[in-house]
């Protein structure tokens, strides 16, 4: 096995199934006699350093070892939920497969609680993580994953060179949202093919970046009591206006209606586009995309409601998931444990963005020599929370996405389209 390449398959949907097409490399259990297992995950679809080093990362434990022979099965961002799904009802779930931690809550169900995993390693194990990590990958009192990364999606990227042009200081522009709409204002007023803002919103995924926003106007939706209480609020209807009439009244941007992940990533990586939200990670894909972007993209938070409010920021990470469906969790477990190795946790972080979930990786002098990192994990400390705690968010998702739909359309005016999506997200829960 010591000379043995990474198999990755491309798991697709076709006709209401499934399809897995085999693309490099020799088939990973082969005439070894190595017990093979799958890991599927997002992130081995990524075109750039993430994809590579995740890539990399399958081909080097097949390499290190001759017992187990890991197959990567890469799915696309905005397909992933349906295609596990699909899998765990057929009966045929990866081994190991990455979750978001907001979906942890709705999967918890058709995966292996890993509590007597986390036992039988001693509680070092348990304690290296980082607290809020741990917190993530819990759900009714047990442990349903390993937290492999952790990716604040809310960062505010800006192109340094628009901006000057505009004469839009990024500091001052996100003191509020009234300083942040003078500063968009001021881009647009550049004129020819220059947009102040892009945002996605064809699918809805885009909607997780809507969070950091309503707890910057107080209105926090963390649990399913504050999604009740708080999204309706007063507060809670001027975010979701706010996000839709910077398109829809202001012309700040593309419609987000027309803008997916790709899109949304070409576009400012175009270099006409002044800000962009996004995660650590982003920066190294902005400049994949568009090379001479390097040294041109700066980044701050999000803008409060109000001038010395809070500036949100979602704690997300990436959960490693062993299904109950696994045809070998002892070999998933040895993989999980290689994937989120200390050694494997800095070269994440510093190739690929991710801040670490382990408290000595954290505290690792090289990371505090990456400005980006150290100012996503700043502001993390500070202002973090976690998206909504529930087994229906990928639900609250889809109603919430779909009246953003209906007003940036113009279909309905963005107030009733944020008092229906609460209506039916309260009525969702139950």
């Amino acid at each position: 096995m010591k000379n043995m390449r990474g198999t990755t398959r491309v798991v697709v949907p076709v006709l209401g199934g499934l399809m897995a097409v085999a693309l490099a490399g020799c088939a990973a259990g082969g005439d070894s006699g190595a017990n093979e297992i799958t890991f599927q995950s997002w992130r081995l679809a990524d075109p750039g350093a993430i994809g590579q080093l995740h890539n990399g990362w399958v081909a080097d434990f097949n390499a290190s070892q001759d017992e187990i022979a890991v197959v990567g099965e890469e799915v696309p961002f905005d397909k992933k939920g349906d295609i596990l799904l699909n899998q765990i009802l057929a009966g045929s779930p990866p081994d190991v497969v990455a979750v978001a931690t907001a979906d942890v809550p709705q999967y918890a169900e058709y995966m292996l609680s890993l509590d007597d995993y986390y036992a039988a390693e001693g509680p070092e194990f348990e304690e290296r993580f980082i607290p809020g990590a741990r917190d993530l990958v819990s759900w009714d009192g047990s442990y349903y994953g390993v937290p492999m990364e952790m990716g604040p999606v809310d960062g505010l990227y800006y192109n340094t060179e628009i901006l000057e042009r505009a004469g839009v200081d990024p500091e001052e522009a996100v003191r509020s949202w009234d300083a942040f709409s003078a500063a968009l204002a001021a881009i647009d007023a550049l004129g020819g093919d220059v947009n102040p803002l892009v945002m996605a919103g064809k699918d809805p995924s885009r909607i997780d970046y809507f969070w950091a926003w309503y707890y910057g106007a107080e209105a926090q939706l963390g649990s399913e009591d504050e999604l009740r209480q708080n999204m309706c609020s007063p507060n809670g209807v001027e975010t979701f206006a706010y996000l839709t009439e910077n398109f829809t009244e202001r012309g700040y941007g593309p419609s987000p209606v027309d803008i997916g992940f790709e899109e949304y990533l070409n576009t400012f990586a175009a270099g006409n586009t002044g800000f962009a939200q996004g995660g650590a990670w982003m920066y190294n894909l902005f400049v994949d995309a568009s090379p001479d972007l390097e040294g041109k993209i700066g980044v701050t938070s999000l803008p409060p409601r109000e001038e010395g409010g809070r500036s949100g920021m979602v704690l997300d990470a990436v959960a490693l998931m062993i299904p109950k469906g696994s045809s070998d969790p002892d070999a998933a477990w040895e993989y999980i444990k290689y994937l989120t190795a200390d050694e494997k946790q800095l070269q994440n972080a510093l190739e690929a963005g991710f801040l670490p979930t382990v408290t000595a990786v954290a505290d690792d002098p090289a990371l505090a020599e990456q400005d980006r990192l150290a100012f996503y994990a700043q502001v993390a400390a500070e202002n973090g929370f976690p998206r909504p705690r529930t087994a229906a968010l990928a639900e609250v998702k889809q109603l919430v996405w779909e009246q953003w739909q209906s007003a940036l359309l113009g279909q309905v005016s963005p107030e009733q389209a944020a008092k229906a999506a609460c209506a039916a997200v309260d009525s969702a829960l139950g």
